[in-house]
């Protein structure tokens, strides 16, 4: 039968994305309440499928029926005796190609919708929009566009397809590199299988490949659709997959209007920014797939067009036409790299650094190297930009007193090892650099302050410095790295609520240098702000494209993320085995001693909540004694409060001593909590802890708060029988045997949280902590082996 039912078509498929449901929701409500839809969009971006899926929801008591396209004899036959049969509720008709319809059997289905109450459910492309008018005109189908995939969409829609996790790096990798479209997602995905550059790694599909290309199947499929295109549009996808981003003026001089008009209305072109008004083709991998097909004699005649319409009306040369003559061998202009270059480095920093290698001496040297510096930082090869740094020497001859850029990274390279006193002993010292260096050397220096104790001095000149690279274009990469450089000083003084709202603030703050870096910092504000259950699903998914990507700094901070949020949560083994594979990055490498250094502190934190106190006690200790020789009070502040949370009672007078030289809020903390530890007294330890969790030192606080319980007589006796058995009882914190005591007497979560003065959240995580060292799953266990014992047997 050519019309056929198709009940009993399983619903969807493995190959669904987010938001599929919903729209098919508002597809299914705008189609019940008029004579149908035409679903319509761009090549592959699933219509067909939809259209099926919307069919069977509408269908209630009537079967869907699909008419396959284009007509056939049988097809005009089988609508006749539909149209001369008694009027039912009404077939739902699915019309894959709507515009394969015309003549007589349009004139039937107008009357099975106008006379039997028929719905049609029609998808098409975009390609001709007016080869629905006629159908569309008798029945009144309202269109609705299929919209591309967002970058979280195309996650769900990979994660469905290969029944596994993907790492946020390969989806955005797919997302941008095929502009959402579902049928070419699936086309790269099998590419990308095939070549080993998307693989399984611990349970997880990861990027294996920095730079991974168009495969053949994408390439085929371009192929194809150029042969058939109109020469116009086929001359824009040309040009764009040619040149990359162009102005939009440029291109339509370039090209016809109408041919921009029909590519940019098939969702191929994307316009970005209002001011530049650049133009490129959507989707990275789409723009090499197209360029390959293109015969290298019609690329020169390309781009002799495209550059003599850009020197003729004083457009800049677009980047990426240079970066192809580049790729391909042909002679550049300096000037005209380096315009480039300054173009790409906030989007695509890569390519900047590679279109530097072919700048010759006798292009602008400073120009050149304020660019590469540029780059490097954009990238995140911080360490190259320094190097670099150093064989810059700008300081004219008779000014040896003016501070070079060599002697900068010299005293930005000591820094990283953790030794910010130089610094401070220069930063008055007049410089003399280019931009891109001044702006990372105020940083510094302003980082130097913190560690120094002087923290709201420095957090106030570094909010001053990210506001002014804000209000500059120019300095985008800079700004980023700034940015996150406040985040990095507000966790070192400390200040864990502010540098989880600064996090939250900006989605930059998150993506510095797209090597991971991004997805360490989204788990780093979970744990800040004690939500470890979603630290541990993020990194679960990420820690195997950070070991991939071989970031030894990055990645020993990220598993001790991972390390103590699985050991808050109740994971024991998983945690210990986090921990187990932490590897140290050695100094004088890519690693950052403050970033090193949080790795080691959460680490310890973990050690603590597994209950290996003495070892968290060693590692903390080890810190503040490396701390305490560098003078960087800020981080031996830090380290003390840990060692004394985790039983070091013998730190309590160098944590105040410290405390009285960090001028910081958590500074106030510790010194009250260190009052009220000596002397006894409550009331300092309720202000300490007040003020240690109003910014975020939830850990901090916790230990205040248990140590304030014990003074008020609220110690509950170590739990002992059961299967957690004695050794799991006595483990228990003060506060947690207080938690014990009020699931006892059958309070939830929300009652205990308020009447101890705390968040569910903090509720809930000790509550994991509790499980795991009673050996028990649930309330109900832990009632259990607790039944025949009284809250006063329970209480000392």
């Amino acid at each position: 039968m050519v019309l056929k039912p198709i009940v009993g078509r399983p619903r969807g498929g493995a190959w669904e994305a987010a938001g599929d449901e919903s729209f098919i929701d508002e597809a299914v409500r705008r189609a019940a309440i008029g004579s149908g839809i035409l679903l319509h969009g761009e090549s592959g971006a699933g219509q067909e499928d939809f259209a099926r899926r919307i069919a069977l929801r509408l269908a209630a008591p009537a079967s869907p029926m699909e008419l396959t396209s284009p007509p056939h004899p049988e097809t005009s036959r089988s609508l006749a005796r539909l149209v001369e049969s008694p009027p039912t509720s009404g077939p739902i008709l699915l019309i894959p190609t709507i515009s394969s319809f015309a003549g007589p059997e349009l004139d039937d289905v107008a009357r099975l919708v106008l006379h039997h109450h028929a719905v049609v459910i029609a998808a098409d492309t975009d390609d001709v929009p007016s080869a629905a008018a006629p159908l569309g005109d008798l029945v009144g189908l309202e269109r609705i566009w299929v919209p591309d995939m967002t970058e979280v969409a195309t996650a769900s829609f990979v994660e469905n397809g290969l029944g596994g996790p993907v790492s946020s790096r390969a989806a955005h990798a797919l997302w941008s590199g095929v502009a959402g479209n579902r049928a070419r997602v699936r086309m790269v995905v099998e590419d990308w299988l095939e070549a080993s550059v998307l693989v399984r790694h611990d349970e997880v599909w990861i990027i294996a490949d920095p730079a991974p290309r168009a495969g053949p199947r994408l390439s085929r499929y371009w192929k194809g659709r150029l042969a058939a295109e109109d020469p116009a549009v086929h001359d824009v996808l040309e040009v764009l997959s040619l040149a990359g981003e162009i102005p939009l003026p440029l291109l339509l001089e370039i090209c016809e209007p109408d041919a921009v008009d029909a590519v940019h209305g098939r969702g191929l072109l994307e316009l970005r920014g209002s001011l530049g008004r650049d133009a490129s083709l959507r989707g990275a991998i789409n723009s090499e797939a197209i360029a390959n097909h293109i015969p290298p004699g019609r690329s020169l005649q390309l781009r002799h067009r495209v550059s003599d319409c850009a020197s003729g009306n004083g457009f800049r040369i677009p980047a990426g036409l240079v970066h192809w003559q580049v790729r391909h061998g042909f002679e550049v202009d300096h000037p005209d790299v380096l315009d480039a270059v300054e173009h790409l480095i906030s989007r695509a920093p890569t390519k900047a650094i590679d279109l530097l290698g072919v700048v010759l001496a006798g292009a602008d040297p400073d120009r050149a190297e304020s660019a590469r510096i540029e780059a490097l930082i954009a990238a995140g090869r911080l360490t190259d930009a320094w190097e670099c740094a150093r064989r810059i020497r700008t300081t004219p001859k008779g000014e040896a007193a003016v501070l070079s850029p060599a002697r900068a990274a010299d005293l930005v390279s000591a820094s990283w090892r953790g030794d910010y006193r130089p610094i401070l002993k220069a930063r008055e010292a007049p410089a003399r650099m280019s931009d891109a260096l001044e702006w990372l050397w105020r940083h510094s220096t302003h980082e130097a302050l913190v560690m120094s104790g002087r923290a709201e001095e420095g957090m106030r000149a570094e909010r001053e410095l990210l506001r002014t690279l804000e209000r500059s274009d120019a300095a985008s990469p800079i700004a980023q790295r700034v940015r996150t450089g406040l985040v990095d000083m507000q966790i070192l003084t400390g200040e864990w609520t502010r540098a989880a709202a600064t996090l939250a603030s900006s989605s930059s703050a998150h993506g510095v240098d797209g090597h991971g870096l991004e997805v360490v910092y989204r788990a780093l504000a979970r744990v800040l702000t004690a939500d470890f259950e979603e630290s541990v699903r993020a990194l679960r998914c990420e820690m195997p494209q950070l070991h991939i990507l071989d970031r030894h700094d990055v990645h020993a901070l990220g598993s001790s993320l991972l390390a103590v949020s699985l050991a808050a949560t109740g994971h024991r083994a998983e945690a210990f085995a986090a921990l187990a594979g932490i590897e140290t990055p050695h100094p004088e490498g890519a690693g950052i001693w403050h970033r090193t250094w949080g790795a080691d502190f959460f680490s310890a934190q973990a050690l603590g909540l597994l209950g290996r106190r003495d070892d968290a006690v060693e590692l903390l200790m080890r810190c503040a004694d490396r701390d305490r020789d560098l003078e960087n009070h800020a981080l031996e502040l830090l380290a003390l409060s840990g060692a004394v949370q985790w039983g070091q009672e013998s730190a309590l007078d160098r944590l105040e001593s410290v405390a009285q030289r960090t001028e910081s809020r958590f500074a106030q903390a510790c010194t009250r909590v260190v009052h009220g530890l000596r002397t006894g007294d409550a009331e300092s330890l309720e202000i300490g802890a007040a003020i240690a969790r109003a910014i975020g030192q939830h850990f901090f606080a916790d230990f205040a708060d248990d140590r304030r319980a014990d003074l008020n007589g609220t110690r509950t006796a170590a739990l002992s029988s059961g299967r957690g058995g004695a050794l799991g009882a006595r483990s228990l914190t003060p506060r947690q045997r207080e938690i014990v005591e009020h699931v006892l007497a059958g309070r939830s979560s929300g009652t205990i949280a308020e009447t101890m003065g705390i968040s569910v959240r903090t509720v809930e995580s000790h509550l994991y902590q509790i499980y795991a060292k009673l050996d028990v799953g649930s309330r109900a266990e832990l009632r259990a082996i607790l039944a025949d014992r009284t809250t006063d047997q329970v209480r000392k």
